[in-house]
């Protein structure tokens, strides 16, 4: 689709430009926190002073137990506490990668999905940095300028009232093409000439290539296309084995989203399933067919997940089984709240246990 075959040209942003904007840009610029009443704490300042997770001390308790009430109550807090503790230490360091943040070098799905941009906005990045390098260089095709700047320059120029191009910045005059002082008419004729020159530009093929290159090292939206493809799998299996191509197509419109469609209005999903659906030969071939999709997916998946892992892995000191001191706030936050969720979980249990066992054997209820 090129520029001028919408209603909206995003080229047009810099030609309302006035005496006062400078031309100094290009055209598209414009259970974490734990803390108990019930923790006995006989130095205050020493506890107040101890971080949640620190060492091997990962319950946030004291680090000397002290005495307590030997009432059912008390004692099942106790019991809680430490079953909670113990929990937490075992599956942090021993367990799989439910619990630990990192497995083999990887950091854990949910961290890595956590620090990664949506993919939709790193798109819109793309497509502005496509979009600039497609119009300078249909700029410089066209053969009247030598640069986008001075383009835009001279357009500025050319397009203000000869009036009142005496108050124009000096930075727009400087960057003017010299011709278009002294002969703005012919320059006029070569602006229009450049103009159809980057209306030719495709933008809805840049906006696709800026999408397809956003999502290829998205992690998050990798593993969704695999979830979809395994719900397909699914669905598919479920068919009868001499279903037709109309209920396959039945099936495709029931669940749109997990064979692709983002459409939400009715006949738009109708019709990519059945465009879908016309390829439609038996069920047996179908889930051959997406077998062959799943397999390739899982590595699209173990490649993106290597690729996001990389650009976060240095961040990770294994001796110490934490995250360094300079490690990004964003991979910070992700490491804590997945491994305080599933901890906490699993600590939640462990309390619920040991506060019956408390009350059963602690004497007061």
């Amino acid at each position: 689709m090129a520029v001028d075959s919408t209603s909206f040209n995003p080229y047009a942003m810099m030609y309302g430009m006035n005496a006062q904007n400078t031309y100094g840009q290009d055209f598209m610029s414009d259970a974490t926190g734990i803390t108990n009443p019930y923790i006995c704490q006989p130095d205050a300042t020493r506890v107040a002073k101890q971080s949640a997770f620190t060492g091997s001390n990962l319950s946030g308790q004291p680090a000397t137990d002290c005495y307590q009430s030997s009432s059912g109550f008390g004692t099942g807090v106790k019991l809680a506490l430490a079953g909670g503790a113990g929990t937490a230490l075992g599956m942090y360091y021993f367990g799989g990668d439910k619990v630990n943040p990192i497995s083999n070098g990887v950091f854990h799905d949910d961290v890595l999905k956590a620090v990664e941009k949506d993919y939709k906005e790193v798109a819109k990045n793309l497509e502005k940095a496509k979009l600039n390098t497609a119009v300078e260089k249909a700029i410089k095709d066209a053969g009247h300028f030598d640069s986008i700047e001075q383009y835009y320059a001279t357009k500025t120029y050319l397009t203000t009232p000869v009036a009142e191009r005496g108050n124009l910045p000096q930075e727009i005059i400087n960057k003017v093409h010299p011709q278009a002082i002294n002969n703005p008419n012919v320059y006029g004729n070569k602006l229009t000439l450049t103009e159809r020159a980057i209306n030719g530009v495709d933008v809805e093929k840049i906006q696709n290539e800026a999408l397809a290159e956003a999502q290829k090292n998205h992690l998050g939206y990798q593993s969704e296309q695999l979830a979809n493809l395994q719900k397909q799998k699914s669905l598919i299996s479920g068919l009868a084995k001499d279903a037709d191509v109309a209920k396959y197509e039945e099936l495709i419109k029931s669940n749109p989203k997990a064979f692709g469609i983002e459409a939400t209005e009715a006949t738009t999903i109708e019709a990519e399933a059945k465009r879908i659906a016309s390829g439609f030969t038996s069920r047996e071939s179908l889930l051959t067919d997406i077998n062959g999709k799943i397999t390739n997916q899982l590595d699209v998946v173990k490649n993106t997940r290597k690729y996001v892992n990389g650009t976060v892995i240095n961040h990770w000191d294994d001796a110490a089984k934490e995250l360094k001191p300079t490690a990004p706030e964003a991979l910070t936050k992700a490491v804590k709240n997945a491994k305080f969720t599933k901890v906490g979980k699993a600590g939640l249990i462990a309390a619920g246990v040991g506060l019956v066992l408390g009350w059963m054997f602690g004497g007061k209820s």
